[in-house]
């Protein structure tokens, strides 16, 4: 006899984990990156003291370049292609934390330490040595597995953090669950401010000053002040000519990555209901980092096939700004049918009433039996 399928309700649940865990991953990705930055110094402060001069991301990128196309990777290039892979794993061992943290409570034990202990063995311990991409754990020094371990401790208890703070914790009242077009909205708007750091505050800070987004009584209102939206408008604009100028600054250095990541924090934030505009903030931030990595591979590579920057550059800016603003308008339009919807019903709840009210009326005034 077939085993019987999952309930609905518990597959969704299994996706909405697994979402959560893939952004969550991502952003524990960017935080661990920042993290072994800040403490190299004082795990290696003379650097990699293993022998190992080319990082195992930039290796594994190299080897499926050789195996996709016989070319390895430019020299220019492995950096970047390292820091995907690094994001690859990274989103992808979260989706598989929070889809087990979202059947067996006991995996988040420790805030996630517990995770990022197991990450760091059987991916840095086992995995990468077996592969060829570096070599046997006992020839590398304590302390290189030390700062291994402590690095992913992090990765663990950040993935922890921001999965709990989009899925909660199973079993508590105060479990919502994230309804999965809620965190796809956030983070598609979040992989377009990936590209440009003002146009999605400038596209959402439009529609709440319009009145589009109703914003009165949160701490976003100032998005919805005309001020605010016209800086917005004027720094997009700024943005969209010094960015085809030569010398502009990466956008996947700290200070672009971050300037990104907080653009898209508050858009999000302004397109999410109230009570899930943290978590679409946090979703969000994690979107900015995908499309900022995913937008630079693309121009360059347009770029070099094109033998020019300015098309491409020209292109990617219609790309955002109509993906922001077909994103807002989507939430736009969505809010105004649920606001119709309500009145409806509203209007549908007070004839009922009256209704019920006259008949009691009514039957007050039949006569009564002496």
């Amino acid at each position: 006899m077939a085993a019987n399928p999952l309930p609905a309700s518990r597959t969704l649940d299994d996706m909405r984990g697994t979402a959560g865990g893939l952004v969550a991953g991502l952003a524990a990705s960017w935080t661990m990156d920042r993290f072994q930055t800040a403490v190299i110094p004082l795990f290696q402060p003379s650097g990699p003291q293993h022998g190992d001069k080319t990082p195992a991301p930039e290796k594994a990128a190299n080897a499926v370049a050789r195996l996709v196309s016989g070319h390895d990777v430019d020299k220019r290039e492995r950096p970047a292609a390292g820091s995907a892979v690094h994001y690859l794993v990274g989103g992808l061992s979260g989706a598989a934390y929070g889809l087990l943290a979202e059947r067996y409570r006991p995996a988040s034990m420790g805030g996630g330490a517990l995770f990022g202990i197991a990450s760091a063995t059987l991916i840095d311990q086992i995995a990468v040595p077996l592969t060829g991409l570096a070599r046997p754990p006992w020839q590398y020094s304590l302390r290189t597995h030390v700062y291994a371990y402590v690095s992913h401790v992090v990765f663990g208890m950040v993935t922890e953090a921001v999965r709990r703070s989009l899925r909660g914790t199973p079993g508590k009242q105060d479990y919502t669950p994230l309804p999965l077009e809620e965190a796809a909205l956030p983070f598609a708007l979040g992989m377009a401010n990936g590209q440009r750091t003002m146009t999605p505050p400038a596209i959402t800070s439009l529609a709440a000053a319009t009145g589009a987004l109703k914003l009165d009584g949160s701490k976003l209102a100032f998005m919805a002040h005309p001020l605010t939206a016209a800086l917005f408008v004027a720094g997009a604009a700024a943005e969209y000519y010094v960015d085809v100028q030569p010398g502009t600054p990466d956008r996947t250095s700290a200070m672009g990555l971050g300037g990104r990541m907080a653009g898209a924090a508050l858009s999000a934030a302004v397109i999410a209901r109230p009570e899930q505009r943290r978590n679409a903030a946090v979703i969000g931030a994690a979107g900015a980092v995908a499309g900022a990595l995913i937008g630079y591979r693309v121009r360059a590579f347009a770029s070099r096939a094109l033998g020019r920057d300015l098309p491409v550059g020209v292109a990617e800016d219609v790309l955002c700004l109509a993906g922001a603003v077909a994103i807002t308008g989507f939430v736009t339009l969505k809010r105004r049918r649920e606001a119709r919807e309500r009145r409806r019903e509203a209007a549908k709840a007070a004839r009922l009433t009256a209704s019920a009210r006259l008949q009691a009326q009514r039957t007050d005034h039949l006569p009564g039996e002496h």
